[in-house]
């Protein structure tokens, strides 16, 4: 049996990949850090990573201007000092998930890592509307979990491609339409992130309707170019609005 040629990364696994690489092991110790301990100020950051004030503060505006952080704080000394606490953007949430500084050998996450996504769901930050489905992404299941802390910082971009390439029997759906970090290390059933994504669909009808609005868009688009668009829409259909429907007849 001729033995199939090893296809070449899709290009936006490369970008991914490029986009990681680019970012400096410095600049990712800085996230991290924050991403542990919550916002901080650049005096926070030099102590708890012990490098110099003037190094810190160079490379803190430098992670700022390059999208990764934002101020969720600002303070005026009356020396007239001013002094602001930083926090991830999506897009820095986006280089810790592709850096996979959390991931554990086996590709799970890590029980702070996962403690921490509670806490900063509980401070109910503004810039990240997302995190408020983070509680029904863990409680479905640990696939769904890690699938959550993967699209998290292209929610918006991801979240319906994510569920509908999940049942994509196209080749390859999965790793290109899914952020490449998730692929990579997803080796475990398939079977296992549907069932999970079906329960959460089901627990949750506003996510739900989002899917189903998707689904219908891009049945008359083709934007995914998935070939098995309707029946991907028949599947989750039947599992999501059967149960529903059963619901509802045991109320009346």
């Amino acid at each position: 049996m001729k033995k199939k040629k090893k296809e070449p990364l899709p290009k936006e696994a490369e970008l991914e990949l490029k986009t990681v690489c680019s970012t400096s092991p410095r600049t990712q110790k800085v996230l991290k850090q924050i991403f542990m301990e919550g916002p901080s100020t650049v005096y926070d950051l030099e102590k708890q990573l012990e490098i110099p004030h003037a190094t810190m503060t160079k490379l803190v505006k430098k992670i700022y201007s390059s999208g990764f952080l934002s101020v969720v704080s600002e303070e005026t000394f009356r020396t007239g000092l001013k002094t602001r606490k930083y926090f991830l953007t999506s897009k820095g949430f986006d280089i810790l998930s592709r850096a996979r500084v959390f991931l554990r050998e086996n590709g799970s996450l890590d029980g702070t890592t996962l403690s921490r996504l509670d806490d900063i769901t509980a401070q109910q930050l503004s810039t990240h509307p997302e995190l408020k489905w983070w509680p029904a992404f863990r409680d479905a299941g640990p696939n769904a979990t890690l699938l959550f802390f993967t699209i998290l910082g292209q929610w918006e971009d991801f979240f319906a491609n994510a569920v509908f390439t999940a049942f994509s029997s196209v080749e390859d759906a999965m790793h290109t339409l899914i952020p490449f970090t998730f692929t990579q290390v997803y080796g475990r059933d398939l079977n296992r992130l549907q069932q999970e994504l079906i329960v959460l669909l089901k627990r949750n009808p506003e996510l739900w309707k989002e899917v189903e609005y998707q689904l219908i868009e891009y049945e008359k688009s083709y934007a995914m170019n998935l070939k098995d668009i309707k029946k991907i829409r028949n599947i989750l259909e039947r599992n999501i609005l059967r149960d529903q429907a059963i619901s509802e007849r045991d109320l009346g």
